[in-house]
């Protein structure tokens, strides 16, 4: 059934996060430049709304529609992100 599938799905991605954030060591932050954690702030914050903006007035999308694309868009880690 679907739910099962999106359950092993969650599960799934729960565990490699989990692992990833295992497996970070302070030492490999070591060697990043200070202006490193502007690059992703200025991306998200910045760039991919006003990309968003750009392809709602290009297409005329819908106003309730254009917010979930702006909020997908600002959301760290959400699927513009990806």
């Amino acid at each position: 059934p679907v739910w099962a599938e999106q359950t092993v799905i969650i599960f799934v991605n729960v565990f490699i996060s989990f692992a990833v954030g295992c497996a970070t060591r302070v030492a490999n932050f070591r060697n990043v430049p200070p202006f490193a954690p502007l690059i992703p702030v200025i991306t998200i914050f910045v760039i991919q709304p006003l990309y968003i903006v750009g392809l709602i007035r290009a297409f005329g999308v819908r106003p309730y529609v254009a917010l979930g694309l702006i909020l997908c868009a600002t959301t760290p880690g959400g699927n513009g992100s990806n």
